[in-house]
């Protein structure tokens, strides 16, 4: 009796400890050897990001194991809670996908996560080199080159990162929409320099909403088309081209933007002559807030509701601003640049200046602000699906303060 006594206590205390030791060592090679090292638990699960410690997230890394995905140029990024998210960072990296389960590379197991989603995004040094082009498209239509040369210059000056974004956006939802938010106080109130009056321009009630805002449907093609339902004060005929030249680059902007994105028509545009407000704006696109992000450059929207901040593209890679470059100098040469031109741009702050001129002869070079290669970072990229927390996720070192859901 004593001698099954001791056996039962072997079996029944000892043993299962060890067993269950060894369960759960063999678990964790096998769980490493599938799909990485995993972050270390806290007492609120999975060890994360401080603002969602629910939500771990695993350090980039190469996928090598015979799941993995074939593709050894993708890095993968990975969100172990209840909405697995996989995200692809490479040159020819296909859309990021939302998985139902943790796996290296799913993209076969991909699924809409939200029925509709907005993608807003400012325009200067976010989607745009500089400010407005640093004065490049306007120097096109000060020299009276043809409009398609501005909308082929725009197209040149679009930011590398804002497609990558999109493409996740887009693979998230099961609709999304894209609205162009940029401020641009001189097509609200214009200031004019040649009468010195403060005129606020009125394009019709349909084109403005409560807050003064200025709206562009997509169906609207030009300045002309806003011009015929005018209703604000009479402008001099120089203070209407000013405002047309104006409307015009920021339509060429629009137009080399929604081709960028891949956009069947254009993108919406919102015009704000003071501080943004998403909330008020999406209401007046009767657009939904929940799964509404705001792309800007602005360090005073940074940690705002739904506001992703990037950095300022305010230099351009080699490639392109070579192509830049030589772009200008094609259609637009240095040389045959108006004198009154060359002193306005001057004039201008020095870090946007579009021009250069020799000391010694005194010849005038276009100039574009330069970066390296590899200096553009990817921009964020949410998790439009919200983490049990009810918060959205980006993935990891993207931003040190992620955005809030819109009350």
């Amino acid at each position: 009796a004593a001698w099954r006594h001791r056996r039962a206590g072997v079996i029944g205390g000892a043993m299962p400890q060890r067993l269950l030791r060894a369960a759960t060592l063999l678990l964790c090679v096998s769980v490493s050897v599938t799909y990485g090292n995993l972050p270390k638990s806290s007492v609120s699960g999975w060890a994360g990001s401080p603002a969602h410690p629910d939500a771990a997230l695993e350090v980039p890394r190469m996928l090598g194991t015979p799941a993995a995905c074939p593709d050894p140029c993708h890095h993968h990024v990975r969100t172990l809670n209840s909405f697995s998210w996989n995200r692809h960072c490479g040159v020819q990296a296909a859309p990021p996908v939302v998985v139902d389960t943790l796996l290296p590379c799913a993209q076969h197991r991909a699924r809409p996560a939200v029925p509709h989603a907005v993608f807003l995004v400012d325009l200067d040094h976010t989607a745009l080199y500089g400010n407005d082009g640093n004065d490049l498209a306007l120097c096109l239509q000060w020299m009276e080159r043809p409009k398609r040369d501005v909308e082929e210059l725009y197209r040149l000056l679009i930011s590398p990162g804002v497609r990558g974004a999109y493409d996740d956006f887009r693979a998230q939802a099961e609709r999304s929409d894209v609205v162009i938010y940029t401020r641009r106080p001189q097509l609200i109130r214009y200031d004019s320099s040649f009468t010195g009056r403060s005129i606020r321009l009125r394009y019709g009630d349909e084109a403005h909403d409560d807050a003064g805002q200025l709206l562009i449907h997509p169906s609207v093609g030009g300045a002309d088309d806003l011009f015929e339902g005018y209703s604000g004060l009479a402008l001099t005929p120089d203070e209407e081209i000013d405002v047309r030249c104006c409307l015009e680059r920021l339509f060429a902007a629009r137009d080399a933007l929604s081709g960028a994105l891949g956009l069947e028509e254009p993108a919406r545009v919102v015009v704000c002559g003071d501080s943004k407000d998403i909330g008020a704006t999406l209401a007046s696109l009767d657009l939904p807030s929940e799964h509404a992000f705001l792309y800007d450059d602005n360090l005073d929207l940074a940690g705002t509701p739904n506001v992703i901040s990037v950095d300022r593209l305010s230099r351009l890679p080699p490639s392109l601003a070579d192509a830049v470059l030589d772009f200008m100098d094609e259609r637009c040469p240095p040389s045959k640049l108006d004198g009154e031109l060359v002193a306005f741009l001057l004039g201008g702050r020095v870090c946007e200046r579009a021009i250069t001129v020799d000391e010694a002869s005194g010849d005038v070079s276009w100039h574009v602000f330069r970066c390296g290669a590899r200096e553009i970072p990817p921009w964020p990229r949410p998790c439009l699906h919200p983490s049990p927390s009810g918060t959205h996720v980006l993935a990891p070192s993207l931003a040190p303060a992620p955005p809030r859901p819109l009350s």
